[in-house]
């Protein structure tokens, strides 16, 4: 089950970092994938969100201390997208779920490519007037992308609440 509250919690309680959680539980996730048929509802949900987690663990992790990792990360979260796009489900809520996730991890991955743009002009300033402006300028990067990367936290938090009823609601049986 993906914590529907945690990519905006982290966000709330520590907004310089850029954490995203989505903790769920991998191993059961993978127990239930080598268990299961892989066509069924259960299965295609487990392999959705063991991808989803994935993103959320490489998020989680991230260190906004170095532009390095800022860059890694965006690549990471590339990686992520194009691994949930390769997908093959049957489902069609899940087909649309996918798309959705990955578009998220896509503009995600954008905004860390532009934090660590706005990092190594920090990281390449100088003492004086110049380097001063360009402080200004990355601080002013900083807050646009914070607010970014904080709306598209909201939009993945609210498609992990989807996909969580969708996948765990007793009501919808397996396809």
């Amino acid at each position: 089950m993906i914590d529907c509250g945690s990519i905006t919690g982290s966000l709330m309680r520590n907004p310089d970092r850029f954490q995203l959680q989505i903790v769920a539980a991998i191993a059961l996730a993978a127990a239930f994938l080598t268990s299961c048929n892989s066509t069924t509802k259960t299965a295609q949900c487990n392999k959705l969100i063991v991808a989803i987690n994935k993103g959320g663990e490489f998020i989680k992790d991230y260190d906004i201390e170095q532009s390095k990792t800022a860059a890694e990360l965006a690549g990471a979260l590339d990686s992520v997208s194009q691994e949930l796009e390769d997908f093959e489900f049957q489902d069609e809520n899940l087909q649309k779920f996918q798309t959705r996730f990955a578009k998220i991890f896509m503009a995600m991955s954008q905004a860390f490519r532009e934090t660590r743009d706005a990092m190594a002009l920090v990281e390449q300033s100088k003492a004086d007037s110049k380097g001063l402006g360009e402080l200004h300028q990355a601080k002013t990067q900083v807050e646009k992308i914070s607010q970014g990367i904080t709306e598209v936290a909201l939009d993945a938090d609210s498609l992990a609440k989807e996909i969580n009823d969708y996948c765990y609601s007793p009501e919808s049986g397996e396809s």
